[in-house]
């Protein structure tokens, strides 16, 4: 069972040649644990999601280019920014329809970045017209919920980062078991 010249990681690695079952395996079981199938339920709200965000996106594109004539150049980019990143939200959500799944790994973390853009654009657009304000007291208003907005935004972003993390790790924990049951399989096989 030992060959007397070889180290045990030399032997791992020469009987180290995957199994295509198991590589499916490991595949089908990774959709299993981070695709999640949405409802009927969940598919009209990702529906009036998209519909909503799009049409936020079409009325901040309008104003930008239809707008009074006092609206500055920073302030219509501002509104077309708004407006893109509306209109990128509604794609995503009409890709989770048509595709009727929400990909763990990848769409919750494109939400809380959109979010996140969205937060500071807008922010962005309050600190900019935050002089022309006739009363201080509404530039420091709005930037107080600029701010919080920010905050509970940035927190979303952070708790998003950590479940990928776990996930990430979920990931490798399953190839690691799936890797050493091929390998156990192999051993036996052997004996």
């Amino acid at each position: 069972m030992n060959e007397p010249g070889k180290k045990f990681d030399e032997k791992l690695i020469g009987m180290e040649k995957p199994n295509p079952s198991y590589k499916e395996r490991y595949e089908m079981e990774k959709k299993k644990m981070f695709e999640k199938k949405l409802s009927l339920t969940g598919r009209i709200l990702y529906v009036l999601l998209g519909f909503i965000t799009f049409l936020c996106g079409l009325s901040y594109i309008v104003m930008s280019l239809w707008g009074p004539k006092e609206l500055t150049l920073s302030g219509r980019i501002i509104l077309n920014s708004l407006g893109v990143i509306c209109f990128a939200f509604s794609v995503l959500a009409l890709l989770i329809v048509i595709k009727g799944t929400i990909k763990l790994k990848i769409y919750p973390m494109a939400i809380a970045c959109m979010m996140f853009a969205f937060v500071i654009v807008m922010l962005a657009g309050i600190m900019s017209r935050g002089r022309s304000f006739t009363d201080p007291l509404w530039s420091i208003q709005g930037i107080t919920y600029g701010i919080v907005f920010l905050l509970i935004t940035s927190l979303l972003v952070i708790l998003n980062r950590i479940q990928q993390s776990e996930y990430r790790t979920l990931e490798k924990l399953l190839e690691m078991g799936l890797h050493l049951a091929e390998l156990s399989d192999k051993l036996e096989s052997k004996k």
